[in-house]
């Protein structure tokens, strides 16, 4: 693409209802992309997609720009989320690097082509931020953090349903980092409602791409309901 020397083919099944869109506003830009199967039920990679077409029509270089960029935030992020824990600070770094140089990310698919994982797992990093900080308090209620751990924890996975998983162990990978145990019933409680935050946020996600994706019917529009949209 602009002589990056790679295709992707979500770039091309994407491209296409795009550039033929009669509608270029951002609803009938969507509109015309959630008619894609695997599409819908990524509504983060439809806006993301979107933005790109809104931004510079086309033009894969900006496209496969902001992807490296957000895999390098995403990066920074995982070190900065496993830095504030304690017992994983010195090794913060080690851990960063072999992750971000395994296979699964060195392939040109991740650097040039699948904008929706990145993205996902910079909200993975940031759920697992909000999660290290929420351990690190002695005291407080915390609403707040647990409200950006669900908000968090939602995007991801309107962004990459993958990550689903990882995300519901991330409480209890955070607390066995801090060392929690029956002194700390605090800590115990917060393993609960971290994971209560991460599942409601997937919960109500899923609901509404499961609905969208498997309903009667496809909305016109990212607004609409499907819930409420009955087969002709």
């Amino acid at each position: 693409m602009c002589g990056l020397g790679y295709y992707s083919h979500d770039w091309w099944a994407y491209r296409e209802p795009l550039a033929l869109s009669a509608d270029r506003s951002w609803s009938g830009l969507y509109a015309a992309v959630a008619q894609l199967p695997m599409a819908a039920v990524r509504p983060g990679q439809i806006m993301w997609y979107v933005a790109f077409e809104k931004l510079a029509p086309g033009n894969a270089a900006i496209a496969h720009l902001a992807n490296n960029l957000v895999f390098a935030l995403s990066a920074l992020v995982l070190l900065a989320a496993l830095r504030s824990i304690p017992s994983l600070r010195r090794a913060a770094y080690y851990l960063v690097l072999i992750y971000v140089c395994l296979p699964t990310f060195s392939v040109e698919r991740m650097w040039y082509a699948n904008h929706q994982a990145t993205l996902g797992l910079l909200l993975f990093s940031l759920a697992l931020l909000v999660a290290a900080r929420l351990f690190a308090r002695e005291r407080g209620r915390d609403v707040l953090l647990f409200a950006l751990l669900a908000l968090a924890a939602g995007a991801c996975n309107l962004m990459y349903e993958l990550f689903a998983g990882l995300l519901l162990a991330l409480p209890a990978f955070v607390a066995l980092a801090y060392g929690v145990d029956g002194t700390r019933p605090f800590a115990e409680r917060r393993v609960i409602g971290a994971t209560a935050a991460i599942a409601a946020g997937l919960g109500a996600t899923t609901a509404f791409k499961l609905t969208y994706h498997y309903g009667f019917a496809l909305p016109a529009s990212p607004t609409d309901s499907a819930l409420f949209v009955k087969k002709a």
